[in-house]
């Protein structure tokens, strides 16, 4: 006599069903490129965590964003905010832990307030990571009389203006920005 175990019967089902899910998924994943109008002028393929996307390539090089990038860092490092704000435009987007400062007046706050944050202390800032018109950065800072604190920054330009930038460290809920 055979006998079928009810639960088991559910379990081989229930794993059959998730393996499904998971080949569909792949499959979306890896010929969404394929499936969609992937003839974008200038498109390149970026691989990512096995995931493929597409995305516009101006004639933007990695030097022209190096430029970009030395210049901004020497006005930080001399607390220069209109050599800074000199990298943004009214059309730019600081986004701060969360917080979403856009234009020239916000941003140049938030550099205001970061100038005087990292006033004194040790900043180190790991070497950048350029590719295109992306900028990636990862430091560390320890203010006075107080344990060190890591943060990434990631900056994309166009047309040699930072047009997005990202900051996210654990440092401002402890020195927090206000420019609202």
């Amino acid at each position: 006599m055979i006998r079928i175990n009810p639960l088991g019967v559910l379990e081989r089902l229930k794993a059959t069903v998730l393996s499904a899910i998971a080949i569909g998924f792949c499959f979306l994943c890896f010929s969404a490129p394929a499936l969609a109008n992937a003839s974008v002028p200038n498109a390149e393929p970026s691989i990512n965590s096995n995931l493929v996307a597409y995305y516009y390539m101006d004639e933007y090089t990695t030097e022209q964003t190096r430029e970009v990038w030395e210049h901004h860092i020497e006005a930080w490092d001399n607390s220069d905010i209109d050599e800074i704000m000199s990298d943004y435009s009214e059309d730019s987007v600081l986004i701060l832990n969360n917080e979403i400062y856009k234009g020239i007046d916000e941003v140049a706050c938030v550099f205001e307030s970061l100038f005087d944050i990292f006033a004194d202390g040790n900043n180190i800032i790991a070497p950048e990571t350029i590719e295109g018109e992306a900028i990636y950065i990862t430091w560390n800072y320890t203010p006075p009389n107080d344990r060190a604190y890591d943060g990434t920054d990631s900056f994309f330009l166009r047309d040699d203006i930072i047009e997005y930038q990202t900051i996210a460290s654990r440092l401002y809920e402890e020195y927090p920005i206000f420019c609202f």
